[in-house]
């Protein structure tokens, strides 16, 4: 019987040395919960700090988009408006002639207007594409967050 133990002791061995080691895997996965979690919740706040990021930009955004329509229509109504210098079609009776001075004051106010709101389109249009590319470095961040986990 002792022969018996002595050869059933090698065994045993790798037995114990495995079953210690899966303890303390163990141990450690159980340590690292705590470390998992903080992780996990400092991701899922940094998520929701850039989520909450992202909403304000598209709200800009489309303020923006709303403000980019209007002065669009703006600029469009002022190149349908009739240039002074125009010839008017006479229907029925002539207009008095109109002073030389006024009709190229008007040309020029008119001129000036179309190009405030072409300049202030360029802008907003500007301003639209800032916010995309935040919009997207956002999106990329999260993308990676996501990753992450």
């Amino acid at each position: 019987m002792a022969s018996r133990s002595r050869d059933a002791a090698p065994h045993r061995g790798p037995y114990r040395a495995v079953r210690a080691l899966r303890a303390l895997i163990a141990a450690v996965a159980i340590g690292l919960c705590p470390a998992v979690a903080v992780a996990q919740t400092e991701a899922d706040a940094e998520l929701r700090q850039l989520d909450a990021a992202l909403n304000r930009i598209q709200q800009a955004q489309q303020g923006v988009y709303q403000q980019f329509q209007m002065v669009q229509e703006l600029r469009r109504a002022e190149l349908v408006r009739a240039d002074p210098f125009a010839p008017q079609a006479n229907v029925g009776i002539a207009p008095p002639p109109q002073d030389y001075n006024e009709l190229q004051r008007q040309r020029e106010q008119r001129e000036n207007r179309i190009r405030e709101l072409t300049n202030e389109l360029e802008r907003l249009y500007g301003r639209y594409q800032d916010l995309e590319e935040q919009k997207q470095s956002l999106l990329d961040r999260m993308a990676e967050i996501v990753r992450g986990r």
